[in-house]
């Protein structure tokens, strides 16, 4: 029977990496960003990917996209009209926004395409 050393120390650092996740916080910034809400299926020979993200200005999106995983983050800024106006209900989230999912496969990177209209951001992972 062979022993195997218990490291209880490693088991809390996993375990605080985990709930770092799930609250979605990160470890150097204690700043919660939020999650956009996502869609994810396989196709016969690629996978979609859609993500909402209403009044998100596309130039503000940052996708990046390894052979394993897809990586989308924005920052969403509550933006006035002018300085006379209150807001005096908003249930809106604002700040950043931050989605990393890993991949069931690897994907090819270059055959990549993306596409954003009304807030939804489709992409077609080959």
């Amino acid at each position: 029977m062979t022993l195997i050393r218990w490291a209880p120390f490693r088991e809390i650092e996993v375990l605080r990496r985990q709930m770092d996740q799930l609250l979605d916080t990160d470890e150097t910034n204690a700043e919660v960003r939020h999650a956009p809400p996502v869609e994810f299926r396989e196709l016969p020979n690629s996978y979609l990917l859609k993500v909402a993200l209403p009044g998100v200005r596309s130039e503000d999106l940052d996708i990046q996209v390894t052979p394993e995983a897809v990586t989308i983050s924005a920052d969403h800024r509550f933006q006035k009209a002018n300085d006379q106006e209150i807001a005096h209900r908003t249930e809106f989230r604002y700040g950043k926004l931050f989605r990393q999912l890993t991949l069931p496969g690897r994907v090819d990177t270059d055959r990549v395409t993306a596409g954003y209209q009304d807030g939804l951001l489709t992409l077609t992972l080959p």
